[in-house]
């Protein structure tokens, strides 16, 4: 397996985080295309390559990353071992600003806290970049990540960073899984199966990542927990294209994503659902959020009132072409799909039940949906079943070439676009088989 080499690419993030990564993110994408793929920074490197398993001594990671110069890159790609259980956090210098880890593939190397330590400590104010490989059993008493701590930002790219506790006696905690001081950026990563918690009952912030600003391509975040932002917690600006987050739970505010309430998010081609907040926002608590070719289903609250079992905004904001339905509040026992209170614009949509200013065209029936599953692509989605209301009834305004499964699904399959992130299509030939004649 080769994996280029992307030495130092976040330096860029010490300025104007989210700024740099959409900016690079979308300048390298053709119109139309869902796919787009970050831009390098060409900076001069070192390259150190590990050369055993063990936790410390000549040749071991730590010794790598505790020596490790700004721009490094550590090559953990040569390595035959599947597992390096640490005896206390790998800690880098405070001059390395930027230092990739370069691994062999997620489920080729884990990185593991044994379920007593912190995993990775960045302190310098550029950007940790982990690359392929699997961060594990993160255990910190502290304030702020539960694996990973970055006082810069944190970018990663096919990895899964996984069954991490933030457990405090601090009033805060920020960040199960991954705290960041700047941008968190996923690609084609996992999140799952992280909590936070701290002494104050709403002091807990982002069970899987705290960031001040936050970008997710084509990544799953998943089973974790928090008092607020079950899954994620921004303190900024949010974008979240071509992912999933399933299964967060949230003791307050926003099962899936707290975003803050002075920002546009922005959210296309992705699935929420089967999230839970103990009060409101089941899948996502946000001031602003522009919503385009989603679906957002199966979230809830347990409060007994309508409190965006899916969504609760406070700002203006944007719906298009986006499934919001199956969603309550009362533990199952009440529709409520959008909470507004604010103006939100809405077209080729279906929502179910609304309480707030939704303007614009909307259908308000069953969207016939298959279970959450594999059906193609990297992330799990919900298939429109074929008596689906919502085939055919969307729209297309961000030009996207692909649903949310990525290629080879279309984002169009007939004359409209369907309304969610999946797109119902004749599936038999799209490997390459011709039908019969």
């Amino acid at each position: 397996m080769t994996t280029p080499l992307r030495a130092g690419r976040l330096s860029a993030l010490r300025m104007r985080p989210l700024a740099a990564c959409l900016a690079a993110t979308i300048a390298t994408a053709a119109p139309g295309d869902s796919t787009a793929q970050l831009a390098s920074v060409n900076q001069a490197a070192s390259i150190v390559v590990v050369q055993n398993c063990n936790d410390s001594g000549p040749g071991s990671l730590r010794a790598a990353y505790a020596n490790a110069v700004d721009n490094a890159t550590i090559d953990l790609t040569q390595l035959v071992c599947s597992r390096i259980t640490l005896g206390s956090a790998l800690v880098d210098p405070i001059a390395a600003a930027n230092v990739t880890l370069l691994g062999p593939g997620k489920d080729l190397l884990a990185i593991d806290g044994d379920a007593l330590y912190q995993v990775i400590v960045h302190r310098g104010n550029g950007g940790l970049h982990v690359d392929h490989l699997t961060i594990v059993n993160g255990h910190h008493t502290g304030a702020r990540g539960g694996c990973i701590y970055s006082a810069g930002g944190v970018e990663a790219t096919g990895t899964v960073v996984s069954s991490c506790v933030l457990d405090t006696t601090e009033y805060t905690a920020r960040g199960g899984a991954i705290y960041a001081k700047d941008a968190v950026s996923l690609f084609d990563s996992t999140i799952s199966d992280n909590s936070a918690k701290a002494v104050q009952d709403m002091g807990s912030l982002g069970g899987g990542i705290y960031s001040s600003e936050i970008v997710v391509l084509r990544s799953t975040i998943s089973g974790s927990s928090a008092a607020r932002g079950g899954g994620i917690f921004a303190a900024g600006l949010v974008y979240i294209q071509d992912s999933t987050l399933s299964g967060n739970h949230a003791t307050y505010y926003g099962g899936a994503l707290y975003a803050h309430a002075g920002a546009f998010h922005t959210i296309k081609n992705s699935t929420i659902s089967g999230n839970k907040a103990d009060f409101v926002g089941g899948a996502i608590y946000a001031g602003s959020a522009n919503i385009y070719n989603c679906t957002i289903a199966y979230n809830t609250t347990a409060s007994r009132l309508t409190s965006g079992g899916g969504l609760r905004l406070t700002g203006p904001s944007i719906l298009q072409s986006s499934i919001i339905a199956k969603n309550t509040s009362g533990s199952g026992l009440v529709e409520d799909d959008v909470f507004a209170y604010d103006v939100v614009t809405a077209s080729n949509n279906l929502i179910m039940a609304s309480d707030g200013p939704v303007t614009g065209g909307s259908i308000s029936v069953d969207p016939k949906l298959g279970p959450l599953q594999d059906n193609g692509g990297p992330t799990r989605t919900h298939a429109l079943l074929p008596d689906s209301p919502a085939i055919g009834r969307g729209n297309n305004v961000f030009r996207l070439g692909n649903d949310q499964r990525g290629a080879p699904f279309d984002r169009v399959d007939g004359g409209s676009a369907d309304i969610g992130a999946f797109e119902f299509g004749d599936t038999v030939f799209r490997d390459g088989v011709e039908p019969p004649a």
